[in-house]
C-alpha cells in the first residue's frame, strides 16, 4: 500500500461519513462502516480507513462526534471484543485498533 503524505485536514481526502453512505460503489474506498460499526454522521474518514467486524452488530463498533479515522477497527472472531472510540479523538494511518 502506498504512503499517504497528506494530513487529514489538509487536502488528506478525508470525508464526512455521512457523505459517503448511499454514494456510487466507487464513490470511495470500501470502508465498511455501514455494515459494522455505529458511526457520529460527523465523523471524518481517511481514504484507507475500514472495518472488519466478524463477529458482527454494528453495536461493537462505536465511533464518536468530530473524530478522524484513517486507520483500522477490528473486531476478530473469537471473544467478546468491542471497540469504543469517544468524540474530538484521531486515529492515524496505518494504525490497526483490534
Amino acid at each position: 500500500m502506498p504512503v499517504d503524505h497528506f494530513h487529514a485536514f489538509a487536502g488528506g481526502g478525508a470525508r464526512r461519513y455521512a457523505d459517503l453512505i448511499g454514494g456510487a460503489a466507487d464513490d470511495g474506498p470500501p470502508h465498511h462502516f455501514d455494515t459494522g460499526a455505529t458511526l457520529d454522521p460527523s465523523v471524518l474518514l481517511g481514504p484507507s480507513a475500514c472495518c472488519a467486524n466478524a463477529l458482527g452488530g454494528r453495536e461493537r463498533i462505536l465511533v464518536g462526534a468530530g473524530t478522524v479515522l484513517r486507520g483500522v477497527l477490528r473486531i476478530d472472531a473469537f471473544g467478546d471484543g468491542h471497540i469504543c472510540i469517544g468524540d474530538g479523538c484521531y486515529v492515524g494511518d496505518d494504525t490497526i485498533i483490534s
